[in-house]
């Protein structure tokens, strides 16, 4: 019986090592092989918007360069793969760009880890404004879904940026957070990396807590949403508050 059985899983483990030798000496090559090939033009020296524009077909990655002394800002100075030659469709292009001393032009950060763009921001002294959560089928969780100022947008030294981040696939139902004793800033960003809405707000008066600190919420902390509903709040005030009411 044991013989048996060893037969029949050897002979299970053989085929699939067959299929997937198949698989990656044969079909992917043959994928990869069927890509189009297309001629890179040299943009060296263009402006950054130029370049972009003749390169449409290829997916472009910036990299902001110290502004030299004789260097024009936003112009092309280096690429790779290097010009004058066929590549594969689907290939990304690095684009080196002269940055403004006074200007910063915003690479592109859709689909790549919020963790190395914020990295990547800092050492370039970029400050984040806003960190917006979402759930995406499309965007990997943890990766970038959009951002503001968009790429090859001049962005001021002292502006700062907004990304949208992927939570991962949609859920199958929403989690109340617990917002009972948050700021109004931070209710509304938990509520928000929660896939829900923030709804209608109310405030009364109450001397124990700051003024716009969560005294209650519309659904309980942990409750189970099937829907993105709203989350209305009632928020502490003073009397000095303007909105304050009875």
């Amino acid at each position: 019986m044991f013989k048996k059985l060893f037969k029949y899983i050897s002979f299970f483990l053989l085929q699939a090592l067959i299929f997937y030798t198949i698989i990656d000496f044969i079909i992917l090559p043959v994928i990869a092989n069927n890509k189009k090939e297309l001629y890179l033009e040299d943009v060296r020296g263009l402006d950054i918007k130029e370049a972009v524009n003749q390169l449409h077909l290829f997916e472009i990655d910036i990299y902001n360069e110290k502004f030299t002394k004789g260097m024009i800002p936003g112009r092309v100075i280096d690429m790779s793969p290097k010009p004058f030659s066929y590549i594969k469709e689907g290939k990304v292009i690095k684009l080196s760009v002269v940055s403004n001393p006074e200007n910063y032009i915003v690479e592109n950060y859709i689909n790549k880890s919020f963790r190395d763009i914020n990295l990547l921001l800092d050492r370039k002294s970029v400050s984040i404004d806003t960190l917006i959560y979402e759930f995406s089928n499309n965007i990997k969780k943890g990766h970038i879904i959009d951002q503001y100022p968009k790429a090859l947008d001049t962005l001021n030294h002292d502006q700062k940026i907004t990304l949208i981040i992927s939570q991962g696939n949609h859920p199958n139902y929403y989690l109340v957070p617990n917002l009972i004793n948050l700021s109004l800033d931070k209710a509304n960003k938990r509520i928000s990396k929660s896939g829900l809405i923030l709804g209608k707000i109310k405030y009364e008066y109450n001397e124990n807590y700051l003024n716009n600190t969560v005294l209650e919420q519309s659904h309980p902390a942990n409750k189970r949403l099937s829907f993105p509903g709203e989350i209305d709040l009632i928020l502490s005030t003073d009397k000095r508050s303007k909105n304050w009411k009875e």
